[in-house]
């Protein structure tokens, strides 16, 4: 009786030692997934860093074609009101593209088209103009991207 309830003994050992052994892999394989799920949200997370970036990037030349093509979009509709013809309009018009970089906003454009069109556009005539073609230009420059 004392040998059975030493091989008794030793087997309930075994089996814990076994059952250890195999919580101990199982954890430590948990531990392997988790890390490298979180080695996956990490460089998902450093992508999604860089799309955002580039999206920022984007936006800001769309920004920027659109406000210049709104300023040639409004050269051209001052200079019809101007009187202007042909290769005068082309030229005129880039002069209101140019007026833009004169500082930021749209406050130097405006200053060009009211100064050049003076009895012919009121202020609110000309900052609606401005909005409306920005809606344009936005429109053309966004189905040009496509």
């Amino acid at each position: 009786p004392a040998k059975s309830a030493g091989r008794r003994t030793w087997a309930a050992t075994a089996w814990l030692v076994a059952g250890t052994i195999a919580v101990a892999v199982t954890s430590y394989s948990l531990s392997l997934k988790v890390a490298a799920e979180r080695r996956d949200m990490e460089k998902l997370a450093r992508q999604n860093t860089a799309l955002e970036s580039d999206l920022k990037a984007l936006d800001a030349e769309l920004r920027f074609k659109a406000e210049a093509r709104r300023n040639r979009l409004l050269g051209e509709w001052a200079a019809g009101l101007l009187g202007k013809e042909g290769d005068a309009v082309r030229a005129y018009a880039m002069t209101v593209v140019t007026s833009d970089f004169e500082e930021p906003g749209d406050d130097d454009v405006y200053r060009k088209l009211a100064g050049d069109l003076e009895g012919r556009a009121d202020e609110k005539t000309i900052r609606t103009k401005m909005v409306e073609l920005m809606i344009e230009a936005k429109k053309q420059v966004i189905d040009e991207a496509r």
